[in-house]
């Protein structure tokens, strides 16, 4: 059997041509790939499991060099006829693309009445789950032929540094579509990604037909990112905080989540945001912990002026971290006392 990617073979089984892309043709008994002409677009798309907000659809991403005097993107008023009636109002080239494509599963059978049935556990197995694609096109930069961009790919698939940098580019712009949908729907739920997130990410390159489709004529998939090894004690945490909490043995504190969307907003270089956060983090744990507590008094009012003080990453980030140890160091009696 052969795997398909947009009715395309991408295994080699069965007398098929092994190929990363294109159309086939049949020639002397046996397949080969016909390669479209025209310009190729590199891409970075991220593969996820899951809705992360933005409708599907392609999405106008302004570039900078290529932006009007308002810093929005380029509107073209030559445009032929036949273009401007289908919504065209930009040359190619203009600006770069976000496409958003979702991949369906097998549909579930529904029955004629809407009603619970009874489902032996033998019954519940592995499925296919919908797959949405988050492809960032570079429009703006194309390569006049697929030499060119072979080259490129080439380059990224040798440099971790350039795989990095081609990932947090393209994460920015997703999360801005993934930000302005959470404004527009008013939906809170709705959070930024990160490359974690992502089932896989690739690279790579296609014609443009093919890249805002989810397809490409040839792509590598990037290994996961590196992660500091964790103490065994790091990795229990979690765990042991999920089954405290759910057997009464402590309480999670609201100021806890504040503080986390802290983290959120210095990952994405939010200093304002962060800063208010984690000063609401204080005074809120103030609330929630009394004035009873002494020592407990003092030190917030301490982190409560470095809060005010407080402008640059490293400043916040050590702030963050000392709010989380008190947080965690009025959690521990609970945890003991029961």
């Amino acid at each position: 059997m052969v795997r398909r990617h947009k009715g395309v073979p991408l295994a080699h089984e069965g007398g098929y041509l092994c190929h990363h892309g294109g159309t086939l043709r049949r020639n002397r008994g046996s397949y080969h790939p016909t390669v479209p002409a025209g310009p190729r677009f590199a891409f970075v798309q991220f593969e996820f499991t899951h809705a992360i907000g933005p409708h599907a659809g392609s999405y106008v991403v302004v570039n900078e060099a290529h932006a009007d005097e308002h810093g929005a993107a380029l509107r073209s008023d030559d445009l032929p006829t036949r273009e401007t009636l289908v919504g065209v109002t930009m040359k190619p080239g203009t600006a770069d693309v976000l496409a958003i494509t979702v991949l369906s599963a097998a549909p579930v059978r529904k029955g004629l009445r809407r009603r619970a049935r009874d489902e032996r556990s033998s019954e519940v197995e592995g499925s296919e789950v919908p797959l949405l694609l988050a492809t960032f096109v570079r429009a703006t930069e194309p390569f006049d032929d697929e030499a060119a961009a072979a080259r490129m790919l080439d380059a990224v698939a040798a440099s971790e540094d350039r795989q990095d940098e081609l990932v947090r580019e393209s994460l920015e712009v997703l999360n801005r579509a993934v930000r302005a949908y959470r404004a527009g729907a008013r939906d809170p739920y709705v959070t930024e990604v990160g490359r974690r997130d992502a089932r896989r990410v690739r690279v790579g390159y296609g014609t443009s037909d093919d890249v805002t489709a989810g397809a490409w004529d040839r792509a590598i998939v990037l290994p996961p990112p590196a992660g500091a090894s964790a103490q065994r004690e790091e990795r229990l945490a979690p765990t042991e905080t999920t089954a405290d909490v759910l057997s009464g043995r402590t309480t999670l504190l609201e100021a806890e989540d504040v503080l986390l969307r802290a983290y959120i907003d210095l990952d994405h270089d939010r200093l304002r945001a962060a800063a208010v956060q984690v000063r609401g983090a204080v005074e809120l744990l103030r609330v929630e912990l009394g004035a009873g507590d002494g020592a407990a008094t003092a030190e917030l009012d301490a982190l409560a002026e470095r809060g005010v003080a407080a402008d640059s990453v490293d400043e916040l980030e050590s702030l963050v971290g000392d709010v989380a140890d008190v947080i965690e160091r009025r959690r521990a009696p609970m945890r003991f006392a029961t």
